[in-house]
């Protein structure tokens, strides 16, 4: 995988801190926020950073074919089968 740095800012995956989840760090100091949902960075997954607390990653739609749903009252990543 390839990213702008300009673009998207430091970006790291595996548990290692990058600007998105510095920011939903940040902005729970002031709020609380149930889930962060960020997309078009090509990264999948979901990582808890507070109770009740969730950051997540949607992938894309592409090549991986990921997506969230939403129950009404939890937020759960999916992917389609690949054809």
């Amino acid at each position: 995988m390839i990213f702008s740095r300009k673009l998207h800012g430091t970006f790291t995956v595996c548990g290692l801190t990058d600007n998105f989840m510095v920011f939903a760090r940040d902005y729970l100091t002031k709020e609380h926020i149930d889930y962060f949902i960020f997309g078009h960075i090509h990264l999948f997954r979901s990582e808890q950073i507070a109770p009740n607390s969730q950051v997540i990653f949607l992938g894309e739609w592409i090549s991986r074919c990921s997506y969230a749903r939403w129950n009404g009252q939890d937020l759960t990543l999916h992917q389609l089968p690949n054809p």
